[in-house]
């Protein structure tokens, strides 16, 4: 199986995690789910727009979890950065 996605699995890893949502965004834009937007990232345009159209659904699903994940760990480590706060 990996290898039937390895084109959309080297694009995965060519994307920080922080750029995750924006690439996302561009991912939704491609799939016609959203307009796409002037000032986007033209390197992250063109890795989204690289992934070969028979990967791309499996891609953009992978993105999506892999969006979430960040988001969610870094409200954690915010949380605990919080909580672990010197208090005046």
């Amino acid at each position: 199986m990996a290898d039937r996605y390895l084109e959309a699995v080297q694009c995965l890893d060519l994307i920080a995690p922080e750029r995750f949502a924006e690439a996302l965004e561009t991912a939704d834009a491609r799939a016609g789910l959203r307009s796409v937007q002037e000032g986007r990232d033209p390197a992250l345009t063109e890795i989204v727009f690289s992934v070969p159209d028979e990967q791309f659904w499996w891609f953009r699903l992978v993105l999506r979890k892999m969006a979430d994940k960040y988001e969610r760990h870094k409200r954690i480590v915010q949380a605990y950065r919080k909580l672990n706060s010197p208090r005046s």
